[in-house]
């Protein structure tokens, strides 16, 4: 074995450069300052230099995919929040996570079955509790509904803008509206 270095440019993530290559833990493997500003020295076992002079020459495109998985996961991330913790039902805050929303299909599916007027008990937010008929329980479902489609709405539209992004700097353009667009 014959160790090598290269000197590249310090803007590139060193680790990353070794997880795009088959080099291994137990294999030769280091940076650190280069010599001239602006620079870091990549030190390995020189058979693997056609494998990093390729993470090298692939580099950009294989960060911004990167980037890219990390912010469609926060988008993901985002819906489950807004989904979980932007509901409300006649201005009434109401948690919707899908234990939740099992729970209204259930009620709703039951409630079908029930005598006219039939009223169930249900814990709107913890430890309050309120009574609803078949029609309730059908207008805060229906509601639930488009509730969690507009937030999978803004998912997919947010995605599709990071998937679309051409480069890191349109991707951090977008980056700053994540927030925007879900249900209130």
């Amino acid at each position: 074995m014959a160790l090598t270095t290269l000197h590249i440019d310090a803007r590139y993530d060193a680790d990353f450069i070794k997880s795009l290559t088959s080099i291994k833990g137990q294999d030769p493997w280091g940076a650190g300052p280069g010599m001239e500003a602006g620079t870091q020295t990549i030190l390995f076992d020189d058979a693997f230099t056609d494998a990093v002079v390729s993470a090298i020459n692939d580099y950009d495109a294989a960060w911004l995919a990167r980037i890219k998985r990390s912010r469609i996961e926060a988008v993901a991330m985002l819906r489950r929040s807004a989904i979980a913790d932007t509901f409300a039902f006649n201005g009434m805050a109401m948690k919707l996570d899908p234990e939740t929303e099992n729970a209204l299909s259930k009620a709703y599916a039951a409630l079908q079955r029930q005598p006219a007027g039939t009223m169930i008990d249900w814990e709107v937010a913890r430890g309050e509790f309120m009574s609803f008929d078949l029609a309730t329980i059908e207008a805060i479902s229906d509601a639930a509904f488009l509730h969690v489609q507009a937030c999978f709405s803004n998912a997919r539209r947010l995605t599709a803008l990071i998937d679309a992004a051409e480069d890191i700097a349109a991707l951090d353009s977008i980056a700053i509206t994540l927030d925007a667009g879900w249900p209130a």
